[in-house]
This record gives C-alpha cells, structure tokens and sequence, in this order.
C-alpha cells in the first residue's frame, strides 16, 4: 500500500512539474509572438516611412527641375522669378518637416 502510495505521490509531483514547465514555456511563446508581432509593425512603420521620404525626395527634385528649366525662359519678370523662389523655399520646408516627422516616429520606436 505504502509503496503505491509513494508512487503516486512521486507521478503526482512530476505531473505538477510538467505541467509548470508547460505553462512557463506558453509563457515564452506568448512573449515571443508578442515580440515578433510587435517587430513585424516596426518593421512596416519604417518600409512606410522610407516610401514617404524616398516619394518626397521625387517631389523635391521633380519641382526643382521644372523650375530650373522655367528659369530660363526670356520675358520673365522679378515678381514671377520672386514668387518662384518663395514657393521653391515653402515646399522645401514642407517636405524637411515632413520628413523629419517620420525620422522623429522611427527613432521614438526604436
């Protein structure tokens, strides 16, 4: 009796033992997706970002030269050429801000 006793109790204690294993390694694996997962958004975020810089960046030298090319045309007057420069200088910011957005989203990820 003793002896089935003792068994028992010894598959018992290795059940619970089991059984915390198990649940310290869901433990694990829950961390891990959330990990992963939490990576994965990180990793979208900054493919965006970039996408948005790198379409900017087209916008920025797209306008420059189209004005560059506008710049050379006879008759023009100083309130065109003013009225030029002003807008290149407004876009120019625009687009640092707009970018330095994106740079300061990236780095508060991280």
């Amino acid at each position: 009796m003793e002896t089935t006793k003792e068994q028992r109790d010894l598959l018992e204690k290795k059940k619970r033992r089991l059984e915390d294993d198990v649940d310290r390694y869901r433990k694990k694996l829950h961390d891990t997706e959330k990990s992963l997962k939490k990576e994965k958004d990180d990793n979208e975020v900054c493919k965006r970002s970039l996408t948005d810089c790198k379409r900017y960046g087209q916008r920025i030298i797209s306008i420059v030269e189209s004005e560059a090319a506008g710049g050379g045309k006879e008759g023009g007057k100083e309130a065109k050429e003013k009225t030029r420069k002003r807008r290149l200088l407004m876009l120019f910011f625009w687009m640092n801000v707009k970018m330095i957005q994106q740079l300061i989203i990236l780095l508060r990820r991280e």
